[in-house]
């Protein structure tokens, strides 16, 4: 029974963590019009929903998590924000469990040191924060835990067992987002080199002999079941790109490697490596450690090998995709790599948990790589490349250490402090490592409590005040339209996509025609940006936030 309420507290604690982050941060509705209002348009678009969504003119977001999205939207009459923030808070509470059941066969924890562990990783702030977002942060994090689990599982079995989900969950993973391109690589390769190594293993056997041990059946089901999953995918992405973005989007990714043959991606790389040491309390870093020393050790060989060439594709990824990023926070974008977070994090707890010899060494050689990175980045990119405007929703951990700074109810943000935030961050770890000294579960414990403390306080003081800011936009304005039964959104030339984009969604997905000039025949009401005033159009309401509003045609 007590094994039970453990297990089962899991998915209790993130459950509680979400709950509180939303009614913490946010009264309900889109807060990023691009990215949340692509995302729900393309879910309303996969739904048997009646709605029109009109996308075209923004970048492109993967399609895997608006499917996921399409069918609770298709039977549910609710709002699609408040679904997605549903579905965000069941993925996130589905991280404990398989969090648990990787501590445990991993470092063979049982009891409350496992449950501990497995919460530690589950309530990682860096993806907590993202549960009230209708985005897929909260879905790849899901994604890339269970692609680690079921490797764990496929490096134990042997590789004539466990491939084919293995494969597939890597094409599942790059639905949800592009980020995870290479690991479909890597986990392509990795089922690849350990089925066909009896070919090259050093024996004096003949090749025929050789070959007869080559699980041939389970290895090409799974290469082609993980390539059709990838193939599938991007035949999605494809499919929405054409019809809803007229085959239009943001650009290839590729583009982006060409930032190597520079000098560009060394400050981005030193700024991922400190954000990601920072809003882990260091864990992320001894998890990196833990899987470096079964390599030498020869444990788990297969499992941490591929989980850090993983781990160095998604990073890698974010450093090029980022390393001219023209904002504050993508010089320490704390988002992308979220992802990975509730796997280090638990491995990180786990190696403290179990009490494993190097451990000390560890947490001292990633707070050291914390603080010597905080100091690069203070002394020669804070003054430079860390000041100006801030997205606190791609770095909602490190906003929250920065209010020592910034103050409490600040909506907004005009730099990053990096001193102070690793000052934070390492009086944690002397917390944690002081309780981890006398009862190992207690570190985790400490990092439980803490982040439980940077959510709250985070939500509450630091999103909210900017979620409050930008929340009404367009709401007051589509409830004139609804009032006045307006059936079809005719907007103006020169309008802010953004303006168009969540009156769309706030009026439920109604037709929406391009006039010019504004027609009577089409609505008596148009939207369009503040030069209709200019024109003789009558203003009725503002949208907020943003130039334009709603005018009345004189009919």
């Amino acid at each position: 029974m007590r094994d039970r309420l453990l297990w089962a507290s899991t998915a209790v604690a993130p459950l509680t963590f979400a709950l509180a982050t939303i009614v913490l941060q946010r009264a309900g509705g889109v807060t990023m019009f691009d990215d949340e209002l692509g995302f729900l348009g393309e879910a309303v678009f996969f739904s048997t929903r009646d709605g029109a969504p009109l996308l075209a003119g923004i970048p492109f977001y993967s399609a895997g998590y608006p499917a996921l999205l399409a069918l609770p939207v298709s039977i549910l009459p609710f709002d699609p924000w408040v679904i997605a923030v549903g579905v965000n808070v069941v993925l996130l509470a589905a991280l404990g469990p398989l969090l648990h059941a990787m501590a445990r066969r991993l470092f063979g924890l049982r009891g409350i040191a496992a449950a501990v562990v497995a919460i530690a990783g589950a309530t990682a702030t860096s993806v907590v924060f993202q549960a009230p977002r209708a985005w897929a942060e909260v879905c790849i994090a899901f994604a890339f835990t269970l692609w680690a689990w079921l490797l764990l599982r496929y490096s134990q079995h042997g590789p004539a067992i466990g491939a084919l989900p293995f494969t597939i969950a890597a094409g599942g993973m790059l639905a949800v987002h592009r980020r995870s391109s290479i690991v479909v690589l890597i986990t392509l390769g990795a089922v690849a080199v350990w089925s066909l190594a009896p070919l090259v293993r050093r024996t004096d056997e003949p090749l025929r002999v050789r070959a007869r041990a080559v699980p041939w059946r389970s290895f090409v089901l799974a290469e082609v079941a993980g390539v059709a999953a990838a193939a599938g995918a991007l035949a999605l992405d494809a499919y929405v790109v054409d019809t809803l973005y007229d085959g239009t989007t943001s650009g290839s990714r590729l583009d982006k490697a060409q930032n190597l043959l520079s000098t560009d991606w060394i400050p981005a790389a030193i700024g991922h490596v400190w954000s990601f040491l920072a809003t882990t309390f260091v864990l992320a870093g001894v998890g990196c450690l833990f899987l470096l020393w079964t390599v030498r050790a020869r444990r788990h060989v297969v499992f941490s090998t591929v989980l850090l060439l993983a781990l160095a594709a998604i990073a890698g990824t974010s450093v090029l995709f980022l390393a001219n990023g023209i904002r504050a926070d993508q010089l320490v974008y704390e988002r992308y790599l979220a992802a990975t977070a509730p796997v280090l994090v638990m491995i990180g707890a786990g190696a403290v948990a179990a009490r494993m010899t190097p451990v000390r060494s560890w947490v001292l050689a990633s707070a050291g790589v914390l603080a010597v990175s905080g100091f690069v980045l203070s002394v020669s990119l804070e003054s430079s490349r860390l000041t100006g405007n801030v997205q606190k929703f791609t770095t909602p951990t490190l906003t929250t250490f920065d209010m020592v700074v910034t103050g409490w109810g600040e909506p907004f943000t005009e730099g990053i402090h990096v001193l102070p935030i690793t000052a934070v961050v390492l009086s944690v770890v002397v917390v944690v490592a002081g309780a981890a000294s006398w009862r190992a579960w207690l570190g985790p414990a400490v990092v439980v409590v803490a982040g439980a403390a940077t959510v709250a306080a985070g939500s509450a003081g630091n999103l909210k005040p900017f979620t409050d800011q930008w929340e009404p936009t367009g709401r007051e304005a589509a409830r004139v339209l609804a009032d006045a039964d307006v059936e079809v959104l005719q907007y103006a030339p020169h309008l802010r996509h953004e303006v168009r984009n969540v009156l769309h969604y706030r009026l439920g997905y109604p037709d929406a025609v391009l006039t010019d000039p504004p027609s009577c025949d089409v609505s008596p009401y148009t939207v369009g940006p503040p030069t209709l005033e200019d024109e003789g159009l009558a203003p009725v309401i503002g949208v907020g936030n943003f130039p334009g509003g709603v005018y009345r045609i004189d009919c």
